[in-house]
């Protein structure tokens, strides 16, 4: 059962790492729920939020770094890598690379995604890309 339901998360970021938009819809459970942006119940929400990170970053990577497992509950902890070569968030490409930690939390039944949890270093990413500044290097400290 363990090793089942860690399969199923394995594919998941497989699919994520391709694009495709066809397993996931074989993944993810009609009325999956995403706790955390984008924070939209099914599967089109998670569908349209990929692909505006994979128009961005064309390149995306998602690495499982360890994987573990506990009844209907899996927890990744992930790193996530690209470089931004295209639009995102408004902002032109940088074509610069960023590399943030994630951590994932999966519940899932009868061999689906049904909800996910995830804290992603989104704030990392945005200072790596130069799309943000901290205050104190905006006041040239």
């Amino acid at each position: 059962m363990v090793e089942a339901v860690k399969a199923v998360v394995r594919t998941y970021f497989e699919a994520v790492n391709a694009g495709d938009h066809a397993a996931l819809d074989a993944l993810l459970a009609e009325d999956y729920l995403q706790h955390g942006p984008p924070a939209a119940p099914g599967r089109e929400s998670i569908k349209r939020h990929l692909a505006m990170y994979r128009s961005g970053f064309p390149d995306l990577r998602v690495t499982i770094e360890d994987i573990l497992a506990e009844g209907d509950r899996v927890v990744a902890r992930t790193t996530t890598e690209g470089t931004h070569a295209g639009p995102f968030l408004g902002h032109p490409p940088t074509f610069r690379r960023f590399r943030a930690e994630g951590l994932d939390i999966f519940r899932l039944g009868q061999g689906k995604l049904l909800e996910h949890w995830g804290v992603f270093d989104t704030l990392g990413m945005l200072i790596q890309l130069g799309l943000y500044r901290p205050l104190a290097a905006k006041a040239g400290a």
